[in-house]
């Protein structure tokens, strides 16, 4: 990435160029100095590291074009400049052989010593005018003033040195040559320090751009020493300036080196600030007062010209540096206004807790991929939904499943490839965006899917299992991201229907299933409206004696055009549209009311009835209350109905369980129905504020296979646990005697199914009721 500058550049390492420049430019500078007030050593010595040191500045050069991670600009610059750096050690060889072969005082200057500096000086140029300028805006009329004082102070300068001599006599070549290489030097100085003044420089550091424009300072400055050399054989002022020149373009090139790679800082929009046209002003202030130094008046003048002008200089700085400060203060009140910007965008358009994108961003992008969406291009969403989530933050808080649904974005993200979307739509509800998936790979994305998240996930120091149903639906041209997200959607709610944890693919099929589904809802709650439905009662039998001690209540839909519809057609849309509900709260009114007339029959000894009440149900505020009401209003003692609820319900656990210790409490017996058809738990059994158990039918089918059956293990087991906890204990799906038989002798105290009496009717239970005390005999093992 090109930069003008890098943040966090690793620290100045000696080099062996850096080190051999050093050492050599040292000794440049304390041999002139040396020299200059005694002589002591052959005139060559002077020259012999004159060519040396811009080799080795175009060794450096070209070290930092070819550092790994250098931007196009910077590799350009820096191996345009290193050519330049070539020629000017050729030049200066050159320039050393003229010297030191010429028979007169001061010797001439060859055509090839000034034809190499003025090349040279012009590739300087080319790899200085290549770079791009950072331009504020308003700059033009302070950047023509800034190089008009530079440029009338190196004017100044060179003719001072040289150009005033003219009046004596034409210029030697000596002389002219060193005007022309003083003025390249001064214009290349102009270039660089154009670039800096401006604002810096977009491709190279910005450190080594001022140190190169300190080196051109320093070449420019020794055209001072021009005039006291002038009768000096031994010295010339090639022999300080290309050393110390020649340093600073290695110290330039080393940094551009070790900056490489980096990003460059945030650039920060402020009138740029120079100080090249005070240093040009300080330098011509000199200058006057060393001229002006053997003239009394004309010095005292000078010196307090120079004095006034560096007291004005000084309060323009400081008041440019208040300047600074406040614009610093301004920066970083911008800066965190933009910050605050930036966060209130991700608010806006990512998920907080998981910091996916959220709703909104998912429909854009859904949106902007479909609109790009032609015939070779395939696009697929899934919609995904955590099964079974609200009983995890009913039974162990808000806080665990935050951390839950954190995890599991955190594991979707890992499923996807890099241009796909992870969207979190609200509450346990996620979406992706698979773009450019063939089915293929979508299917490949789902197995993912259900691997990460069969995986235990870690929350809040509790180890839990999640499963997920999704939906995946392909697009098509023409398509909306709403019809895409509604085709994932009856997806999902087929991979429910189908036994969760599973995903499901889009078909037409699916869409008759969902209306049809829609329409079944629909005659639902007309059914609740107009009464069309009927309980039906199978009894419960005490083992010891066969007489009918209770009766579960079960609901039959009677439809006018379908006719009888069982439970397991219609409880699942009752479940999910609500329904249940208002459908519960009729079964009440109705059992109250069977249970009334019976009692008007039987007294004390009707049968208690029992009522399946569902999650839904009780996370109903006020289900207790509303069951006592209908109890008090209908004169009948809590212990006229019992409750049956599920596993499920029981292991949700939350507001679903506490109501569950409300019935209890206001003396309504709970029972747990078809204990072991899901993923039992014996530690359920202590949390559960139930007084009884009924076992599943699925452990009584075979319980008369013999003692050493699973099924009769298992039963007898269960007996005798639900004993030990002080639970009674009975048993659904009793077909045979002899399967009565065992539950009895096992010490089951009551049990119901087919073998005693089928569901039937408030009137045929009445007549059977009434005909007989025992209903059905229960033989003895």
């Amino acid at each position: 990435m090109d930069r003008g500058g890098a943040a966090g550049v690793p620290r100045l390492r000696p080099s062996p160029l850096l080190v051999a420049a050093t050492l050599i430019a040292l000794w440049s500078v304390t041999w002139f100095a040396v020299t200059l007030a005694h002589p002591f050593t052959p005139e060559f010595v002077g020259w012999l590291t004159t060519p040396v040191l811009p080799l080795l500045g175009a060794a450096a050069a070209w070290q930092a074009a070819g550092a790994d991670g250098q931007g196009p600009t910077a590799q350009r610059f820096w191996q345009r400049f290193g050519l330049a750096s070539v020629l000017g050690g050729i030049a200066a060889a050159s320039h050393a052989s003229d010297w030191l072969t010429a028979p007169q005082r001061p010797p001439p200057i060859g055509p090839l010593t000034v034809s190499l500096h003025l090349v040279g000086g012009m590739l300087t140029l080319w790899a200085l005018l290549g770079l791009p300028i950072e331009r504020a805006r308003r700059a033009g009329l302070r950047f023509a003033m800034d190089m008009s004082i530079v440029l009338l102070a190196t004017g100044l300068f060179l003719w001072y040195g040289v150009l005033r001599h003219a009046d004596d006599g034409p210029l030697s070549a000596t002389g002219l040559t060193f005007v022309l290489v003083l003025g390249a030097i001064g214009v290349t100085a102009l270039v660089a320090f154009a670039k800096l003044a401006v604002g810096g420089v977009d491709g190279v550091d910005r450190t080594a751009m001022h140190l190169l424009g300190a080196a051109f300072v320093g070449g420019l400055a020794t055209g001072v020493l021009h005039p006291a050399l002038a009768g000096r054989a031994d010295l010339n002022p090639v022999q300080l300036a290309l050393p110390v020149m020649y340093l600073l373009v290695v110290l330039a090139a080393d940094r551009q080196r070790r900056a490489a790679g980096l990003p460059g800082p945030e650039r920060v929009r402020r009138e740029s600030f120079s100080t090249v046209p005070y240093i040009a002003v300080g330098a011509t202030g000199v200058l006057l007062v060393a001229v002006s130094w053997g003239d009394p008046v004309a010095g005292v003048i000078a010196v307090v010209a120079m004095v006034l002008t560096g007291i004005v200089i000084a309060r323009q700085l400081l008041a440019l540096a208040e300047n600074g400060r406040l614009l610093a203060r301004v920066d970083a009140s911008l800066q965190e206004l933009r910050r605050v910007q930036d966060e209130l965008t991700t608010q806006a358009t990512h998920d907080v807790l998981t910091g996916l994108a959220n709703r909104a961003l998912f429909e854009r992008r859904s949106r902007e991929a479909m609109g790009d969406l032609t015939g070779d291009r395939v696009l697929h969403v899934a919609l995904i939904d955590l099964d079974d989530f609200k009983g995890v933050n009913d039974r162990l808080g808000h806080a665990v499943g935050d951390a839950l649904l954190a995890v599991v974005a955190e594991r979707l993200q890992r499923c996807v490839r890099s241009g796909d979307t992870v969207a979190r739509l609200g509450g346990d509800e996620f979406a992706m965006i698979l773009e450019h998936a063939t089915p293929g790979t979508a299917t490949t994305v789902m197995n993912r899917v259900a691997e990460v998240l069969g995986e235990p996930i870690s929350a809040h120091g509790h180890d839990l299992l999640v499963r997920a149903s999704v939906g995946l639906a392909q697009a098509g041209v023409g398509d909306t991201p709403d019809e895409l997200l509604r085709r994932a959607d009856v997806a999902m709610y087929a991979a429910k229907a189908a036994g969760k944890g599973r995903y499901a693919h889009y078909s037409p099929d699916l869409d008759a299933h969902q209306a049809a589904d829609a329409r079944l809802a629909a005659d639902l709650q007309q059914a609740i409206d107009s009464a069309q439905f009927d309980l039906l009662y199978q009894p419960i039998v005490r083992l010891a004696d066969g007489r009918w001690t209770g009766a579960e209540a079960l609901v039959r839909w009677r439809h006018p055009a379908r006719g009888l519809i069982s439970p397991e057609e219609f409880l699942a849309t009752a479940e999910r549209t609500g329904l249940i509900v208002p459908l519960g709260d009729w079964v009440l009114r109705a059992a109250c009311a069977q249970a009334v007339r019976w009692r008007a029959l039987c007294g004390d000894d009707a049968p208690v009835i029992g009522i399946n009440v569902s999650d839904r149900q009780l996370r109903e505020t006020g289900f207790a209350s509303r069951v006592t009401e209908l109890l008090h209003a209908a004169a009948l003692p809590p212990a006229a109905l019992s409750v049956e609820i599920t596993e499920a319900t029981a292991l949700g656990g939350g507001s679903a369980i506490a109501m569950v210790g409300e019935l209890r409490r206001c003396g309504i017996r709970v029972t747990l129905d078809d204990f072991g058809a899901g993923a039992s738990s014996l530690d359920l059994l202590r949390r559960a504020p139930v007084q009884g158990l009924k076992i599943d039918k699925a452990f009584v089918r075979n319980i008369d296979g013999g003692a050493s059956s699973q099924e009769v293990v298992i039963s007898a087991a269960m007996v005798r646990i639900a004993a030990g906890l002080r639970l009674t204990a009975s048993a659904a799906g009793v077909e045979t005697a002899a399967q009565a038989a065992a539950l009895r002798d096992m010490g089951y105290l009551s049990a119901q199914g087919y073998h005693f009496a089928p569901p039937l009717t408030a009137d045929d239970f009445t007549g059977r009721l009434m005909s007989s005390p025992r209903a059905t005999s229960v033989p003895s093992g």
